[in-house]
């Protein structure tokens, strides 16, 4: 038991062990800067220093590398690939840095690029979906107005046969009977575009309108509204 305290109480209360464990396993987030976490790595390696522990700065160099390859994995295997001709003991802390940081400004230079991309694809399908919901607008009122005219022929009497669910002008269609003689003119005269001709009750109306207008005229003519 004595030996246990003295082992976790050694080097001012801070465990060597402990420091060495966090440190190796801090790992880079997607969403973390470079600095903040070499700055974070550099923290831990003073205070592993301070409690006697050995790390040179190769091994920080490595660190760096090997636990970032969440973030670059391109990174971490050319560092993989350049072991196998080069003693890792000649790797600088600042050839790294330099390394991490150029792959840091080549990932949001990607992003950036992407992002357009990504708007104009939020665009298009935002224009694709008002087009689709203004088409089943249509549709909806096109059905709406069909039912209304179907509401209003279920409801109307034939005025050729007599029958309900049509109008005359589709009467020889959907009954096969011939149109009566003053619904055929009517028809063909509606095909040529001409309108039936007044009554002769309107037209004495208006002929006896103006006259009567012309009456008032000639009453009020010699008179003067100042006098």
């Amino acid at each position: 038991m004595e030996a246990i305290t003295k082992h976790f109480e050694a080097s001012d209360g801070i465990n060597s062990d402990y420091l060495l464990r966090e440190l190796m396993m801090r790992m880079l987030q997607p969403n973390e800067k470079v600095d903040a976490y070499a700055e974070d790595i550099e923290l831990k390696v003073t205070k592993l220093r301070q409690a006697k522990g050995d790390f040179a700065d190769w091994q920080q160099a490595s660190l760096l590398l090997s636990s970032s390859v969440r973030v670059f994995p391109d990174l971490t295997r050319e560092y993989a690939n350049w072991l196998n001709s080069h003693d890792r003991k000649t790797l600088k802390l600042t050839t790294v840095l330099q390394r991490l940081r150029a792959a840091e400004h080549q990932r949001q230079q990607l992003e950036s690029q992407s992002q357009p991309a990504s708007r104009a694809t939020a665009q298009v399908a935002h224009v694709t979906s008002e087009h689709q919901d203004k088409g089943r607008k249509r549709s909806k009122q096109q059905r709406k107005r069909n039912k209304g005219v179907q509401d209003k022929k279920a409801r109307t009497n034939c005025g050729n046969c007599g029958g309900d669910g049509h109008w005359w002008l589709e009467c020889t269609e959907t009954t096969g009977k011939p149109l009566k003689p003053e619904l055929e003119r009517r028809k063909k005269d509606r095909a040529q575009g001409r309108q039936p001709p007044a009554s002769l009750v309107n037209s004495v109306r208006v002929v006896q309108v103006a006259q009567d207008d012309g009456q008032s005229r000639g009453l009020f003519a010699g008179l003067s509204l100042t006098s």
